[in-house]
């Protein structure tokens, strides 16, 4: 990948041994998803179905914290850049069968081009075939007046109008555990990477699920390095000591900064502690209670709310 020498940061050199792609090699179809800071598009490329990650309008650059002409970047715009470029080039040399796949990078506009997964999110895929739950015992009639009538609040359940016994995910338990396991399994090989690879944003809704219902682990834009001093990106994403920092290896071994969502953060993250690899570890127990019970803990709280309940129960 042909890199200027003069502009080039160690993100960028880290792209060295990535697939560029030429953007009119690139055909969007429809708008499959989008965040605060990008969106996702059902593309093609060479005829191969891919889903392509764009950022948004202002936070649209041409990479190094600059736009398209050049010019520098806001702040919150060089950062959600850097962050994009931080996932590019860690997918372009990682690879497991149950890390979404990487295919490739359009510089100009920039995009991250990965395999496409047919059936979503796995937040999205829960709640698709999740049913209500029968109380023990209970007539049809009765379960639908136990549905009719609104649900107390109370600190086992907080979705206003969700049934009081909960919901059947309609997935077998087959389906189920080799979900967890495909998750596991891909959090493993992040954090046996040298140095360490913290997702810091694992959640069903960064969890994809494939046609044949295996999972990809997604959205590596919030993953640090953890080692120790002088600690480089290595086997990671290439490039030395210099994409080693582009990448944010700590340098350390612990991070204060508070990242991901609410819902899935170990109550240490939110109370803006120290912590290592272990809180990726309490997201996956969150993934593994929503594929259990069909919901997410906390649900229809508000986040002050969730973070509050995480702190005190847990």
């Amino acid at each position: 990948m042909a890199v200027d020498g003069q502009k080039a940061s160690g993100m960028a050199r880290a792209w060295a041994a990535a697939a560029e792609i030429d953007a009119e090699q690139v055909r969007l179809h429809r708008r499959i998803g989008s965040g605060g800071f990008a969106e996702v598009f059902l593309g093609t490329v060479r005829g191969k179905e891919v889903a392509v990650k764009r950022l948004l309008g202002d936070f649209l650059g041409g990479g190094s914290g600059a736009d398209n002409d050049g010019r520098p970047l806001h702040p919150a715009a060089a950062k959600a850049q850097r962050d994009f470029e931080r996932e590019v080039a860690m997918l372009a040399r990682m690879r497991h069968p149950s890390l979404v796949g990487f295919v490739g990078v359009v510089r100009r506009p920039l995009c991250l081009v990965t395999e496409f997964c047919s059936r979503g999110s796995l937040f999205d895929v829960i709640r698709r075939f999740r049913k209500p739950r029968a109380p023990p015992g209970s007539s049809p009639e009765a379960l639908s007046a136990e549905l009719a009538a609104p649900l107390a609040a109370s600190a086992a359940a907080r979705d206003a109008g969700e049934p009081s016994y909960g919901w059947d995910v309609g997935l077998g338990w087959s389906a189920r555990l080799r979900l967890a396991v495909d998750v596991a399994s891909c959090v493993a090989y992040l954090h046996g990477q040298t140095p360490v690879v913290m997702h810091r944003d694992l959640k069903s809704l960064n969890v994809l699920v494939t046609s044949d219902w295996r999972a990809r682990v997604a959205d590596l834009g919030l993953a640090r390095l953890r080692g120790g001093t002088g600690s480089v990106l290595g086997s990671v994403a290439g490039g030395g000591a210099g994409a080693a920092a582009a990448a944010g290896s700590t340098g350390g071994s612990l991070y204060t900064q508070q990242v991901g969502s609410f819902h899935w953060m170990p109550p240490e993250v939110i109370a803006g502690g120290r912590y290592a690899e272990q809180a990726d570890a309490f997201s996956f127990g969150v993934i593994l209670w929503e594929l259990a019970m069909g919901t997410t803990p906390y649900a229809g709280m508000t986040p002050v709310a969730v973070a509050y309940a995480v702190l005190h129960r847990g």
